[in-house]
């Protein structure tokens, strides 16, 4: 089993080593990749490494999507979706992750580019997550600089599953279709989280630093609260503040449990927290 699993994984490290991503049919090996690693024993180390090759192929290929189409970048194309992502609100506007549903240009329907980083200058109205809206926007695929040492902000929304980002045009259609009552809706939820934290407190420094322990959502920290961080080697506990908020619920509730549990064997049958007066 160990030495099929490195295997497995000495496949997957070999597609980083390609030059160009090959096409998408050789996935169809895949199959009797995994009958031959059933079926003989002997030849399990280089099915495994034709497995976990196929696997990152297919990865790769389901993450990257069809490239966005080179004659609708820069042009107002119709969009209809979601807002995926808690809105980020700026000086110049407001920044978020939306979900296109549906892309039309000139009334033809073209394949959604699936999560894309919108910005939207010098919104007249307020935004929410989880909202369906019909908006005209300009969209293009994502581009970032590759200087060594410094930060691959393409790599870091390819992460994300973003390939296109672009701006909402100031001409045309503009309309919220519909609000998400979802009570399923992840981002809806952390919506309402970040608005009652910031009604109930007032310092926008507590607020912005108990919405980033919280939620995640760090729009609210300043570059002067991420050098404080910095110097006293407490911005690691930021960045994963909520895995350990969910660690440090989830055992306390497990204690409370375990201690309720207990108090219930202490009390008898039958009797009662309260006597009747005399």
């Amino acid at each position: 089993m160990i030495t099929a699993s490195l295997s497995f994984v000495a496949g997957v490290v070999l597609l980083q080593f390609q030059t160009t991503l090959p096409v998408w049919n050789w996935v169809i090996l895949s199959p009797f990749l995994l009958i031959t690693l059933w079926r003989l024993p002997w030849s399990r180390i280089p099915a495994a490494v034709g497995l976990g090759f196929l696997w990152a192929l297919a990865h790769a290929h389901l993450s990257l999507g069809d490239p966005f189409p080179e004659a609708l970048q820069g042009r107002d194309v119709v969009i209809e979706g979601m807002v995926a992502s808690l809105p980020v609100s700026s000086d110049r506007g407001v920044r978020f992750d939306f979900r296109i549903d549906s892309l039309r240009f000139e009334g033809k329907r073209y394949a959604s580019p699936g999560r894309v980083r919108l910005s939207w200058y010098e919104a007249d109205t307020s935004i929410g997550a989880g909202e369906h809206w019909r908006l005209v926007a300009r969209l293009k695929p994502v581009h970032g600089f590759m200087n060594p040492g410094g930060f691959d902000y393409e790599g870091w929304l390819y992460r994300k599953g973003i390939a296109v980002r672009g701006y909402v045009s100031r001409h045309g259609e503009k309309r919220r279709i519909k609000t998400s009552d979802s009570l399923l809706d992840l981002q809806l939820l952390r919506q309402r989280i970040r608005n009652e934290i910031e009604n109930a407190v007032t310092n926008t420094t507590a607020a912005g630093l108990l919405k980033a322990l919280v939620i995640g959502d760090r729009s609210g920290l300043t570059n002067e609260d991420w050098e404080l961080f910095q110097h006293t080697g407490t911005n690691h506990l930021i960045a994963i503040s909520g895995l350990h908020i969910g660690i440090v619920s989830g055992l306390a509730f497990l204690l409370g449990i375990r201690i309720w549990k207990l108090i219930a064997t202490w009390i008898p049958s039958g009797s009662t927290c309260m006597s009747r007066p005399a």
